[in-house]
C-alpha cells in the first residue's frame, strides 16, 4: 500500500501537537526565522496522527520553524551538503521564548526547523507559505517525516517466554512497538520492544538514523532526497553483487 499523501497534506484547523505561536519571528537582515504556517503545521500533525511510528509524539509539544540562511554565507566545500532540516530537544531558552506566545503548560519538548531556502527552491513554498505543488509537497511530507523521527522516546525491551507472549503484548497495548520473533534468549524467550514511561509520560530523547536514513521514511517515500537516492542505489547494487541477483 502506498503513502496516502492526500490524507497527510489535508489542512487542519487545529494542530494539538504542533504549536501555533503568534509571533512575527525574527529578521536581522541576514538570517530569518519564522514559526511555520498552517499548512506545514497541518502536515506535521497529520504525520503524527496517521503514521504509527510517530504515535508517541501525540504526547509531545513541537515547535516547527522555517529558517532562511545568511545570503552572504560562504560557499560549501566539496562534499559538504546543505542542511535542509534539523530536530533537537527544546532548550530552556526555546521554552522561555515559546511561553511568550502560548500557554506555559504547552512549552515545547522538541524544536524542528526546516530550510525555507530549500522549500522555496523545490517549489513547495513561496516565502514560507505552502504552494499547491503536489509533487513538491510530497517531498515536504518526507522531510517532516524524517525530522519527526529524530524526536524519539525511550524504548525498553524484555524477553518473554512463548506461552506468555500474547498476554504480555496485550497488556502493553499501545506501548507495544514490535515482537522480535527473530531475537531469542538462550532459553527460547522472545524479545518484545515497547515504549518506556515514567509517571504516565514518555521520556523524550533524540533518535539517530538507522543507516543514513530511517527505514520507515525510505519505505514510505522512497529516495526522496537525491543523496539518499544514490545511497539506496549503492546498497541495491551491493546486494546484487553479494547474492548474484538479476534485474
Amino acid at each position: 500500500m502506498g503513502t496516502d499523501y492526500k490524507k497527510l497534506t489535508n489542512r487542519r484547523k487545529q494542530t494539538p501537537n504542533i504549536l501555533a505561536i503568534d509571533s512575527p519571528g525574527c529578521d536581522d537582515g541576514k538570517k530569518q526565522l519564522y514559526v511555520a504556517g498552517p499548512m506545514l503545521r497541518s502536515i506535521a500533525q497529520n504525520i503524527i496522527d496517521n503514521i504509527p511510528e510517530h504515535r508517541h509524539l501525540k504526547q509531545a509539544n513541537i515547535l516547527l520553524l522555517i529558517r532562511y540562511a545568511d545570503a552572504t554565507a560562504k560557499k560549501l566545500k566539496d562534499g559538504e551538503r546543505v542542511v535542509i532540516g534539523r530536530a533537537a530537544k527544546a532548550s530552556p531558552r526555546d521554552k522561555l521564548l515559546a511561553a511568550i506566545g502560548v500557554k506555559t503548560e504547552n512549552q515545547p519538548d522538541f524544536v524542528v526547523w526546516l530550510s525555507g531556502d530549500y522549500l522555496d527552491g523545490i517549489g513547495a513554498t513561496d516565502k514560507g507559505e505552502c504552494t499547491d505543488n503536489e509533487e513538491a509537497l510530497k517531498t515536504v511530507v518526507a522531510l517532516i517525516d524524517h525530522e519527526l523521527l529524530h524526536c524519539g522516546a525511550k524504548i525498553a525491551g524484555a524477553f518473554v517466554k512463548d506461552g506468555l507472549l500474547d498476554g504480555y503484548v496485550q497488556e502493553l497495548d499501545k506501548l507495544h512497538i514490535e515482537t522480535c520473533t527473530d531475537v531469542a534468549s538462550p532459553d527460547g524467550a522472545i524479545l518484545v520492544r515497547f515504549y518506556s514511561m515514567k509517571d504516565n509520560k514518555y521520556t523524550f530523547m533524540m533518535r539517530k538514523h538507522d543507516i543514513e536514513e530511517f527505514h520507515g521514511v525510505a519505505g514510505r517515500h522512497g529516495p526522496w532526497d537525491r543523496q539518499l537516492g544514490r545511497l539506496i542505489d549503492v546498497l541495491n547494487e551491493t546486494e546484487k553483487t553479494l547474492f548474484n541477483t538479476k534485474n
